[in-house]
Parts: C-alpha cells; sequence; structure tokens
C-alpha cells in the first residue's frame, strides 16, 4: 500500500510541474523567486519567543514572526532537556502543516531522541490562524489571480 500511495506521489508531483512548465518558463520560475527573495529580505523578521509551561519532559516554544508582505505566522519549537550535560548543538528537523489541517509529519515529542523539531504553521493555519483577519486582495505578482492573499491583525499575543 505504501509503494502505491508513494508511486501515486510520485505521478502528480511529476504531472503538477509539466503542467507549470507549460504555463511558465524557467526563466519566470526564477524571477519570481528571485523577487520573492528580495521582497521577503525587506520585511523585518521581527521573531518574538514565548517559552511555553506546559507539563512535558522538554522545553516547548511558540513563535511568532513576520512572512512575506509582513504577514505573521507561528511556529512550534520543541528542544530536548539537557540536564547538567555541556551544551551541545541538535539536529534540527523541520516541518509545515499542510494547508486545511493541522497534521504534521513529525510530533514535537520527537525532540527526546535528541532533535529540534520546528514545527511551521502557514499563515491561517492552526497556530497561525488568529493572525489572519481575512484572506484580502489577490496577488500584485499575478502567481494565481483566483488566490487570496491573507491580511494580519493587530498584534494581540505578546
Amino acid at each position: 500500500m505504501k509503494t502505491l500511495l508513494r508511486a501515486k506521489s510520485l505521478f502528480l508531483v511529476g504531472a503538477a510541474l509539466a503542467a507549470i512548465s507549460s504555463v511558465f518558463s524557467a526563466q519566470d520560475i526564477v524571477g519570481f523567486w528571485a523577487q520573492t527573495r528580495a521582497d521577503l529580505a525587506r520585511v523585518p523578521m521581527d521573531a518574538r519567543v514565548e517559552t511555553l509551561k506546559d507539563p512535558l519532559p522538554y522545553k516547548t516554544f511558540l513563535i511568532t514572526l513576520r512572512g512575506l508582505n509582513g504577514v505573521e505566522f507561528r511556529a512550534l519549537l520543541a528542544l530536548p532537556v539537557q540536564g547538567e550535560a555541556p551544551a551541545k548543538p541538535w539536529p534540527v528537523i523541520v516541518t509545515v502543516a499542510g494547508y486545511g489541517g493541522t497534521q504534521q509529519g513529525v510530533m514535537l515529542s520527537e525532540c527526546q531522541r535528541g532533535y529540534a523539531i520546528l514545527q511551521m504553521f502557514p499563515r491561517g493555519q492552526d497556530e497561525s490562524a488568529d493572525l489572519c483577519t481575512s484572506m484580502g486582495p489577490t496577488s500584485s505578482r499575478g502567481v494565481s489571480p483566483n488566490r487570496k492573499m491573507c491580511t494580519t491583525k493587530a498584534r494581540s499575543r505578546m
């Protein structure tokens, strides 16, 4: 069953890439990402970190930052407890919830195996849902005329 699902997923990704490449040239795609990175570089990250007081055998933090167009989003960070041992770096696993759901590929509790886990919640999803007032006007860059962009509420936390 897993092999069938994996094959179907690869087929769908291939079909999506073929559809995109039939509409946009490689130069269009490179240009889009260059402009997106330049736009993002002009937005101050304005990161805020709140220590969560959950009774867990690891440390958890709620991180709020600004992304493209200044829209805020959140992430949860879980770190293993080191105790008295000297500080050491951890490998990091970054996960992003899918749109329309809260399912994560890796649970925060996996940090107990010696990883830092960062669960990101895109605009309007799960932990970031209350930061979006509405889905405002469409993108000015014309990527998708039907895609609406999240507008940010005034800060309510921290």
